[in-house]
């Protein structure tokens, strides 16, 4: 197991050969504590309040009154409750300051392509104390020969931190159910090993304004044929291989590719 601090962030992994208990714990006391607390700028409309740290690292953050504060710590706790299958591999990391988090889980949960090779299915989750982005869970894939990494935003499943609803009971429930779409995952990619698309200049048009040429370049080429399962991995090697995208950028370039494979 390693862990790093890079600036005010933290990003702690668990590798095949590390113990999961030991990771969940290194979270645990890692992660600070958030609380709300009133707003005194004049300026400030009556309707918002602020969250910050307990040790008062960073400047209250402005949210609104109805914004329920669900602490990462409070995340990894419920994760680590959970009966999950047997964890492989794991990754945490926090930015904004530790405002935004997300974990991913790696399973020794069997994805099979045709039987030639081997995929595990994961999870992502998210959350934020600062109302940035909502707790959300979605499945992640991660496959073995090259160590490309998949997120299905398509399959997430998300709560708005407002009200009083039971967030991390409702987000609990939810995490069963994104265990259950891995055969529907499977059955895509067989789909898409099968798959043999030639790009006409229609799609070609539309995948650009998707993604950068760059990404394109010796991938697709207009009038040419393309088989869906080798353009989803190299697609996805770009991505995960790529040392100067950030965690953030990596995460939004998983909607991309998912809308790139529904044009083919």
């Amino acid at each position: 197991m390693e862990t790093l601090i890079y600036e005010r962030d933290i990003k702690i992994e668990l590798n095949e050969n590390g113990n999961p208990l030991d990771f969940f714990d290194k979270i645990e006391d890692r992660v600070p504590l958030f609380e709300t607390v009133p707003l005194k700028a004049e300026n400030q409309l009556e309707k918002y309040k602020g969250v910050r740290d307990i040790n008062g690292e960073i400047e209250a953050i402005p949210v609104s009154k109805k914004f329920q504060l669900v602490q990462h710590k409070d995340v990894i706790t419920a994760v680590k409750q959970l009966e999950l299958p047997e964890i492989e591999r794991g990754r945490f990391q926090t930015f904004r300051e530790k405002t935004g988090m997300f974990l991913d889980l790696i399973f020794n949960k069997e994805i099979k392509i045709d039987d030639t090779e081997l995929i595990l299915g994961g999870l992502r989750i998210l959350n934020s104390v600062a109302g940035s982005m909502r707790l959300a869970i979605f499945p992640y894939t991660f496959r073995i020969k090259c160590f490309n990494e998949m997120g299905h935003t398509t399959e997430k499943v998300g709560f708005k931190h407002i009200g009083e609803r039971p967030l991390l009971d409702l987000f609990k429930t939810a995490l069963t159910k994104v265990l259950e779409v891995y055969p529907r995952i499977e059955k895509i990619y067989n789909e898409w090993k099968n798959l043999s698309v030639v790009i006409t200049e229609p799609i070609y048009k539309k995948i650009t304004k998707i993604l950068p040429k760059k990404d394109l370049e010796g991938l697709i080429v207009m009038d040419y044929a393309v088989n869906g399962w080798e353009l989803f991995n190299n697609l996805t090697r770009i991505n995960t291989h790529d040392n100067k995208r950030n965690a953030l950028t990596k995460a939004n370039y998983f909607q991309k590719i998912e809308q790139v494979m529904s044009l083919l």
